[in-house]
């Protein structure tokens, strides 16, 4: 049997394994390491992206800040574009107030050469 649950639940060890998990496996779910990972969804009048394309990506400068947009459109039939962050960039802008992450985040997305 094969299963497959969040590293965090596994930590938590809100689940009990019958038989036990063997040593390694232990060890291992014990040495892994949780990053942070932060989305900001921006919702706007009309889209001005291609509306046909999944994911946008950016190499951005500091490295790490909103390199991924996702159109929702796809999904939502509404104009948004989700955008995250990862690792210390996400960490970094948690401690920002709404309008300094939405001035940075519409930055990024007008740097963008659609």
């Amino acid at each position: 049997m094969i299963v497959t649950i969040p590293l965090g639940v596994l930590k938590a060890g809100s689940i009990k394994f019958e038989p036990t998990l063997p040593q390694p496996k232990l060890s291992a779910i014990d040495s892994l390491g949780m990053g942070s990972m932060d989305k900001v969804a921006l919702r706007f009048t009309e889209p001005f992206w291609p509306t046909d394309v999944d994911v946008f990506s950016y190499a951005s400068e500091p490295p790490g800040r909103f390199v991924e947009w996702y159109n929702a459109m796809l999904w939502t039939d509404r104009p948004i574009l989700v955008g995250f962050n990862a690792g210390r960039s996400a960490e970094e802008i948690l401690g920002w107030l709404d309008q300094s992450t939405l001035d940075a985040a519409l930055g990024i997305l007008g740097q963008l050469r659609w």
